[in-house]
């Protein structure tokens, strides 16, 4: 009983060297004229959502790539999807591409949804 938490640690181990090895998110670039194009893939519950992408501008090397996703939690869905979430830069003239990704996916309840409205009333079902 005394070498259950080694052997747990020793399981464990190999787990979070290879979680810091790669990235949580797989970037793929492309290039329309001078625009750079870039996307990932996530999977989230099946059903509507709404999908807001932005920049983080707080690196003066390379922006940051952030996106939210708002779904209604009060769907149930046995099933999941992949959504591509995908970044528009303009006239991009750097050779760095943008690696660094923050993401968050919001499930709030229809009343919630109600009083956000907006675009928001599309995740409500009547």
């Amino acid at each position: 009983m005394r070498f259950l938490p080694v052997v747990c640690c020793l399981l464990i181990s190999p787990l979070i060297a290879r979680a810091e090895r790669e990235p949580a998110h797989k970037l793929t670039y492309k290039t329309d004229g001078t625009d750079l194009i870039v996307s990932t893939s996530i999977l989230i519950p099946g059903g509507p959502h709404l999908l807001f992408t932005s920049f983080d501008d707080t690196d003066a090397l390379m922006p940051g790539l952030r996106y939210t996703i708002i779904r209604n939690s009060d769907d149930l869905y046995e099933s999941a999807k992949f959504v591509t979430i995908e970044w528009r830069l303009k006239d991009y003239k750097t050779e760095l591409l943008p690696s660094r990704v923050t993401g968050q996916v919001i499930a709030l309840s229809t009343s919630e949804l109600k009083r956000l409205g907006g675009k928001a009333l599309e995740l409500v079902k009547e």
